[in-house]
């Protein structure tokens, strides 16, 4: 009779001799390769995988609509233009319970107004802060030192909007959207209002940053010095270089519908 055999890494006697069989264990397992590379899941890794799959499965039922694919990537991004906006929906990798989507909204150059355009997104994201939700981003005119005036409603889509400015010159709309109990329809309103809020704060801004630049002012001429009777060279809003106007076919053209 043979020896029975366990079928793993073992001796036995067979005619007096030692014969070793051959394992039948999963590789995983098998000392000669090293520890196991498996691990389980963290509680944080599983809600972000839900939660992008989520989204995935929205955006896939808008892109189905729209006549394009829609979906995150592995990164947990999609990026998509509409409008000659760039788009930008992303599940990130810490704080995955949100839905973060933004857009680049204006471009400003070193000549331009861009202390106006820092005054606006200032006022702007005050009133957010306050618990605005309404998305209308101030006109230069109407910003006055106090906004004890303003009361809106509640944001029913539970989402906060904000401005930030990169680099001194980039102007980014940035919406941050809480997935828990999110539904298709919320997902589509809320793409639907980012658009709207993009093309406003497209138009306020390109419409800041040509003002004209406040004239520095002129230190009173000292009569006994020697520049009395001369005239202060003055700048002129001619001097600045032209803009052109970025609704006219430039890469931020208006939304219609």
């Amino acid at each position: 009779m043979k020896p029975f055999s366990t079928g793993i890494n073992s001796s036995c006697t067979t005619n007096g001799k030692k014969k070793k069989k051959k394992s039948h264990l999963p590789s995983m397992l098998s000392p000669r390769l090293g520890s196991l590379s498996w691990r389980p899941r963290t509680q944080e890794e599983m809600a972000r995988k839900k939660h992008r799959r989520v989204i995935s499965q929205h955006l896939k039922k808008i892109g189905k609509g729209a006549g394009r694919e829609l979906s995150l990537d592995h990164n947990g991004v999609c990026c998509f233009t509409f409008k000659k906006f760039v788009v930008v929906l992303e599940v990130p990798e810490e704080n995955s319970d949100v839905c973060l989507v933004y857009s680049k909204v204006c471009h400003v150059l070193p000549e331009e107004n861009i202390a106006e355009v820092k005054r606006i997104i200032e006022v702007f994201n005050e009133r957010q802060q306050r618990g605005s939700s309404n998305n209308d981003i101030p006109d230069s005119s109407s910003i006055s030192e106090s906004t004890d005036s303003i009361s809106e409603a509640a944001d029913p889509l539970q989402a906060t909007t904000m401005l930030a400015m990169k680099d001194e010159e980039e102007v980014n709309l940035i919406f941050s959207v809480p997935i828990q109990g999110l539904s298709f329809q919320d997902t589509a309103d809320h793409l639907e209002r980012f658009i709207k809020t993009a093309v406003l704060a497209n138009r306020k801004l390109h419409k800041a940053k040509i003002l004209p630049i406040p004239m520095p002012q002129q230190e009173p001429l000292d009569e006994s010095s020697s520049f009395r009777g001369r005239r202060p060279r003055m700048w002129s809003v001619e001097s600045q270089t032209s803009i052109s106007d970025l609704s006219q076919g430039g890469l931020f053209s208006l939304f219609a519908r």
